[in-house]
């Protein structure tokens, strides 16, 4: 399977938008989503009025070798040892050095202006555009998304996607149902749940955050919660697991036991 979009637009957001190779949408999701040994990146759509986009994904070199995993823009694991610059406004850019006599090596970029739209009202007539520009590689090394920005704008995509995202999404290849369920609850989290849990899980201590469980059977577990960002979906099951409620979690946790003591 490959697509390429040329200037294409579909579901607009309220006051930002992503301008991927030409095409804009308010949202996007590329990739084997959730997965944490090949490739996804998504772009959630910012609370209005924000001028920051919203990009979490795991990011491979071209040997197919993890590089780093980004996660609202943070770099969260890198054993790329990969490098966030900054740049002006909003924009960053992310490189990984080649080695030690080379440059940096560029991954991707962003960059994120105010597009101004001419005999509006000023309300109506303003809204943050960002711009990617990159080549994205599967853990086979095959460059599976390709953003071009400049003369020769256009996307060229041989992975799973979804662009545009309304409470359904406006432009899909490749994505079973399945998928386009937990896409749109990444989305709907602007990022914040972006790793899915199942099978059988026994005898460990993980964080809860950030995942959603499907289908799990989960067994004498230690399970941290810090954030309160996750999904039980149909199907999963705890059995004899301790639960560790910390940071605002464990704030929330403190009161409804307090409430509770004094019914």
């Amino acid at each position: 399977m490959s697509v390429t979009y040329v200037h294409c637009s579909t579901s607009e957001g309220r006051s930002h938008n992503y301008h991927i190779g030409g095409t804009t949408v308010n949202a996007f999701v590329i990739g084997e989503v959730g997965a944490e040994d090949d490739f996804w990146l998504v772009g959630a759509e910012p609370p209005e009025g924000s001028p920051y986009p919203l990009l979490t994904g795991n990011i491979l070199g071209s040997d197919g070798t993890p590089l780093f995993k980004l996660v609202r823009n943070v770099i969260t694991i890198n054993p790329g040892d990969c490098s966030r610059i900054l740049s002006q406004g909003t924009g960053y850019e992310i490189c990984y050095p080649k080695n030690a006599d080379e440059a940096d090596h560029l991954i991707f970029r962003i960059n994120t202006v105010l597009d101004i739209t001419p005999d509006k009202p000023y309300s109506q007539n303003t809204k943050y555009v960002t711009t990617l520009n990159g080549n994205f590689y599967n853990n086979k090394g095959d460059l599976v998304f390709a953003a071009h920005a400049g003369t020769d704008e256009h996307i060229e995509t041989s992975t799973k996607h979804a662009l545009g995202f309304s409470g359904s999404f406006g432009f899909t290849g490749g994505m079973s149902q399945e998928d386009l369920e937990f896409a749109g609850l990444v989305l709907q989290s602007n990022g914040a749940i972006h790793q899915r849990m199942s099978g059988a899980i026994e005898n460990q201590r993980f964080t809860l955050d950030g995942k959603a469980i499907y289908d799990a059977a989960i067994k004498n577990c230690d399970i941290d919660i810090f954030t309160g960002d996750f999904a039980i979906r149909a199907g999963a099951h705890f059995d004899t697991c301790r639960f560790h409620f910390q940071g605002v979690a464990g704030n929330v946790h403190a009161l409804a036991l307090m409430l509770a003591a004094r019914l």
